[in-house]
C-alpha cells in the first residue's frame, strides 16, 4: 500500500529516500543468503580437505568424555 493510503505522513527526507528506491519486479525466489555460500565466497581455502582432523577430533572427544565422568 502507498503511504498516503495508510495514512502515514512523511517528512520530506523520507520523501527524497523513497523517490529513489526503484524496485518493480516481484520476487519469485528467497532473497535469503545461506551461511556456507557467503563464507565460501570471503574464505575460498577454509574447506581444505588435505588437512588431518583426526588429532584435534581425538583431543576433543577425550575432553568431552573426562568431562562427563560420573
Amino acid at each position: 500500500m502507498e503511504a498516503k493510503e495508510k495514512g502515514v505522513v512523511l517528512d520530506a527526507e523520507a520523501k527524497a529516500f523513497l523517490a529513489d528506491v526503484e524496485c518493480t519486479a516481484l520476487y519469485d525466489d528467497s532473497l535469503a543468503i545461506t551461511t556456507t555460500i557467503s563464507f565460501e565466497v570471503s574464505h575460498e581455502d577454509a574447506y581444505d580437505s588435505n588437512v588431518d582432523e583426526a588429532p584435534h577430533a581425538d583431543a576433543a572427544f577425550m575432553a568431552n568424555l573426562t568431562g562427563t565422568s560420573t
